[in-house]
């Protein structure tokens, strides 16, 4: 009795893991046909990399996921730009730019959030 419990399970891992993947395939392709800059690989693995985008069942769904990990990686960057600037050794002539990119970083995640 347990094996048909499985299979089934199986299956409907196996759908619902196709169907993300289909979504995140063709919610790329039909962006890069908009836009000659947008890069579909870049798109594709980007999302696909992502857990909570391979659980998404809609566009809806794909759209938060793929604005939570902007946001995600906002604030990584961000770190490093801070971390950078509170390094002595840094150069005194990078600080302006270094802070004007931690204001970037900082209204780009209020943004995505």
């Amino acid at each position: 009795m347990k094996f048909p419990v499985f299979f089934v399970m199986f299956f409907l891992f196996l759908i619902c893991f196709t169907t993300a993947q289909t979504l995140i395939q063709d919610s790329c392709k039909k962006a890069a046909a908009k836009d000659p800059l947008f890069k579909y690989d870049f798109c594709v693995q980007s999302l696909e990399t992502d857990p909570h985008s391979k659980a998404a069942t809609n566009l809806k769904g794909l759209l938060i996921a793929s604005t939570k990990n902007a946001e995600s990686n906002t604030i990584k960057v961000k770190k490093i730009v801070v971390k950078i600037l509170m390094d002595k050794k840094a150069s005194h002539g990078i600080e302006l730019p270094l802070r004007d990119c931690i204001k970037l970083y900082t209204d780009g995640k209020d943004y995505l959030n």
